[in-house]
């Protein structure tokens, strides 16, 4: 039974059997004892003999959800992790848990790398990274940042790094020798954040403050405010800083992948780190939403006009974007118009946009009837004026 109180055991098992996940009263018990489940309460229903378990209501959906990824994930710690992520209603003390476990298995570590009142490596970093300069890791990141930057400095890249992670980063190296514009060069390869043409042409340089931001990054680290963030946080700023850290990643990964199909694989310096951050796996989620939680603290403003662009991406540009992909399929005559030789064009030059422009408004007088049919069809993506529908998509 489904009522406005909750959803008994019986609808619950009853649920699962129709959707090919059938659960014995056991297994739904132990969901709750798992911390994957709201607990239920017993009820003694007037004019019944004995009691009915009752669980909140919304527990069916995320029933549904668990039964979907199980055969995905091996422990109901990891299954558990991704149905609060993908934004179901779990139990937040199995969370913090979760984040707990990664905040202590990071404090050891940086202790590991280097010792209390150190301000340099310990031996044991040292050992690890003479290890990892040959190392091939199963993430894509440090073995492309390997062929960008050579192997002869990926120790400098991996050391600098470590630095950062421990809080010990305090600027590049500087002998007088050009090692301190030599290790600059070394970061902006290894995160591939060279300017490109598109870059030059909008006045964009990805390096400025690159230094800067990592030595304020180290010591965001060090202060361990971040750490301290999980102890204060309710409940409420724990789902909304994991739905700010959603929004930005997703925002990173369609960016870059528009990016891409637009105006060619490297559009622009941030293409590389847009990708890998977009596309950041599981086991990365709790330790990013601690560092997530830390930068939050000291970079409110601007993280508040960052989030406000990464919202306009979602609501505006990337509907306009898949409207574009899609007219393509049903409009063909547009295609010539949306090439990706054309696209980066107008990215490189105002005058190509301004003839461009010019060929949009006449491409949308000749094909008026087909394009309004179109929009017609996708009234989702039709947010503009009856007189100029095509060239406010094209812009």
């Amino acid at each position: 039974m489904k009522s406005d109180d909750g959803e008994t055991a019986a609808y619950l098992l009853a649920l699962a059997e129709q959707h090919n996940c059938p659960l014995t009263a056991s297994q739904l018990r132990r969901l709750h004892l798992e911390g994957l489940i709201e607990r239920p309460i017993q009820e003694h229903p007037e004019g019944r003999i004995g009691s009915e378990t009752i669980y909140p209501k919304g527990t069916g959906e995320v029933l549904l959800a668990i039964c979907s990824r199980h055969h995905q994930k091996r422990s109901f710690s990891a299954l558990a992790w991704q149905l609060w992520w993908d934004g179901y209603s779990i139990p937040l003390t199995r969370v913090r848990v979760d984040l707990q476990k990664t905040r202590e298995g990071w404090e050891r570590l940086q202790c590991r790398l280097s010792r209390p009142g150190m301000k340099g490596l310990s031996r044991f970093a040292w050992r690890v990274l003479e290890k990892m300069v040959a190392h091939r890791f199963r993430d894509a990141f440090p073995n492309q940042a390997r062929k960008r930057v050579g192997a002869v400095s990926f120790d400098t890249f991996l050391r600098i790094l470590l630095e950062i992670a421990v809080g010990n980063f305090q600027g590049y190296a500087d002998d007088h020798a050009g090692s301190r514009e030599e290790e600059q060069q070394i970061m902006v390869k290894g995160f591939d954040l060279r300017r490109t043409e598109i870059d030059r042409a909008r006045d964009i340089d990805w390096t400025v403050n690159l230094e800067s931001s990592l030595v304020e990054l180290s010591e965001i680290i060090k202060q361990g405010s971040w750490t301290q963030w999980l102890d204060q946080a309710d409940e409420a700023e724990l789902v909304c800083n994991r739905d700010e850290l959603r929004l930005l990643l997703t925002t990173f990964e369609s960016l870059s992948e528009a990016m891409e199909d637009m105006a060619g694989k490297r559009a622009s310096g941030a293409s590389f780190l847009f990708r890998t951050l977009g596309r950041i796996g599981q086991k990365y989620q709790p330790l990013l939403l601690l560092f997530w939680g830390g930068i939050r603290m000291h970079f409110d403003a601007n993280i508040r006009e960052i989030l406000q662009a990464a919202r306009q991406w979602q609501e505006e540009g990337l509907p306009a974007y898949r409207a574009l992909c899609q007219l393509q399929v049903e409009v063909p005559a547009a295609r010539s118009l949306l090439t990706q030789r054309r696209r980066k064009a107008i990215m490189l030059s105002e005058r190509a946009q301004q003839r461009y422009f010019a060929e949009v408004r006449a491409f949308y007088e000749q094909n008026r009837e087909e394009l309004m049919a179109f929009w017609q069809r996708h009234p989702e993506w039709y947010k503009f004026g009856a007189d100029q529908p095509a060239e406010s998509s094209a812009g």
